[in-house]
């Protein structure tokens, strides 16, 4: 078995405005390096200082974008882009979700990143040189959506990444969404949420058919999924998704996948020194370059029944019972979690 490194964007800092490190300090970001005291100041100037700021907080990152090198600047005001700069998400963040596109999504094939935020999944996958797909981005929120248009923009990704100013959902019309101070937050909300956006079902789009799908809509997968029954029952798609064993909508939505045809399964790491674990994050906040490159992912089946015996939140795969024999070897032998040389999968 080739084992890998771990999968990030590769990218360098060049810039990181105040309060970005102050956030950083103020949660210490993986790391155990100052005192519960310190942390507490810490976040009370943080929580001050984001709250009152009206202007960008420009911060600025290099990446290698098809064999160049790009500088993007973004606004740390929008807090999900932590993963650049958080100690913990040194060597990739969500290594299982990169593991899963890493093999099961072609070459050139299409994603969709339902829940994109600023675009780190689509700079990732559309960044590579050995890509030559399609990506549909699709983030709400417009103060979001403006961070995922300028980064896809600034990275020169335009032809390759196609941004929606949508919510996906199993209606079409005007929806209500609140946004918390962490945009990785934002939800639907039946009534009362302080933003009206446009929501649209996904089979009534007009797009290519999508090879993965990955969706990150906190609770509203099932609705989502109720959206795109067609595109599921034609296209079928394999799926991740974030599942909240605590949410309404939880067992629900594992009910859905199943009735159209989907087996479940957990992603979960086997380590040189462990059994198998059914964890999605089995990374400490001390996790050094050795002790991840020893790790790899495996395909645990599931069903709605035995969800309740794992971790409360969870990324989960789905996959196409007729497709069962394209991962049957992720199933039986474990695979690298995600490496920075690691191809698509070929068409």
């Amino acid at each position: 078995m080739t084992k890998a490194g771990p999968r990030n964007l590769g990218h360098q800092i060049d810039a990181l405005p105040w309060l970005a490190r102050t956030y950083r300090a103020a949660f210490r970001s993986g790391s155990a390096e100052s005192s519960s005291l310190s942390r507490f100041c810490y976040r009370a100037l943080y929580y001050m200082s984001h709250s009152f700021r009206r202007t960008p907080a420009w911060g600025q990152f290099t990446l290698s974008v098809g064999g160049f090198r790009r500088s993007i600047r973004f606004d740390a005001r929008n807090r999900q882009f932590n993963v650049l700069y958080f100690d913990k998400y040194k060597f990739g963040y969500e290594p299982d979700v990169t593991a899963l596109m890493a093999h099961f999504l072609p070459q050139n094939g299409v994603l969709f990143d339902v829940g994109s935020n600023w675009g780190y999944f689509p700079l990732l996958v559309a960044s590579q040189k050995s890509f030559s797909g399609k990506v549909h981005a699709f983030e709400p929120m417009p103060t979001t959506f403006r961070d995922l248009t300028s980064v896809i923009e600034q990275a020169g990704l335009c032809e390759r990444v196609t941004c929606h100013e949508l919510a996906l959902g199993d209606s079409n019309g005007m929806v209500s969404m609140d946004c918390p101070s962490h945009s990785g937050l934002a939800q639907v909300r039946p009534q009362g949420g302080r933003f009206a956006v446009n929501q649209c079902r996904l089979d009534d789009l007009n797009l290519e058919s999508p090879d993965f799908i990955k969706l990150d809509a906190e609770g509203a997968e099932e609705s989502v999924l109720n959206g795109a029954r067609r595109v599921l029952r034609k296209s079928r798609p394999m799926v991740t998704f974030e599942n909240n064993r605590e949410s309404r909508s939880a067992d629900s939505t594992l009910k859905l996948l199943e009735a159209l045809g989907y087996q479940l399964f957990c992603p979960a790491h086997e380590t040189t020194q462990y059994e198998s674990t059914n964890t999605v994050e089995p990374y400490s906040d001390s996790s050094t370059q050795d002790s991840l490159s020893n790790d790899y992912l495996r395909l645990l089946p599931i069903t709605r029944r035995t969800r309740s015996f794992y971790a409360p939140y969870l990324n989960l795969f789905a996959c196409a019972r007729e497709r069962i024999e394209q991962v049957a070897h992720c199933i039986e032998e474990p695979l690298p979690v995600s490496a920075c040389g690691a191809s698509y999968a070929a068409a």
